[in-house]
């Protein structure tokens, strides 16, 4: 079982962080579909219907993660185990110099993309546990809140310190 505060904190989190995601590549789809052409996962005439795919697929796991919160979480786990197999097929061909294309800083193929995934795949299948039968309080909601935006600072330091990783290594 899980505390509604923490339901409400990971439900929050997630919202966010998938709200970014799917902004980041709604807003420059070519992008996105070039990233996808470089995974070389599908064939490149659906690249751009495959960046939409994934973009509207975030985009619904945030409505979703409200809405109908089990789909939610199964289809941000399914999405973050998605992109941890792309990586991870990737890494096992070698090609580590591209952009992961997770949204925001551009951060290369590294093993510390799939620790990243699993471990927000872990956080959004806590949302799959049952509820403790309580009302949050207004103090409650506050501190998930508060607790959200702590985590998304956290995940977006460790998204600059991959991408400083990655600055670092292309230069030397």
């Amino acid at each position: 079982m899980i505390d509604p505060l923490w339901q409400l904190t990971l439900t929050l989190f997630l919202s966010l962080l998938f709200t970014t995601t799917a902004w980041h590549k709604w807003h420059n789809i070519h992008h996105t579909a070039t990233v996808v052409a470089k995974y070389r996962l599908v064939p490149v005439a659906w690249c751009y219907v495959t960046a939409y795919v994934v973009a509207g697929s975030e985009a619904l796991a945030v409505i979703f993660l409200w809405i109908l919160p089990v789909w939610g979480a199964v289809l941000v786990i399914g999405l973050l185990i998605g992109y941890a197999l792309a990586i991870q097929i990737n890494l096992h061909r070698g090609r580590i110099n591209m952009d992961c294309g997770c949204g925001g800083v551009p951060i290369h193929l590294t093993p510390l993309l799939l620790v990243r995934n699993i471990l927000l795949a872990v956080f959004a299948s806590l949302l799959l546990l049952t509820t403790i039968p309580r009302v949050l309080t207004w103090i409650d909601v506050i501190i998930g809140v508060m607790a959200a935006a702590t985590l998304l600072v956290l995940y977006y330091a460790g998204e600059q310190l991959l991408s400083n990783r990655s600055q670092y290594l292309i230069k030397t």
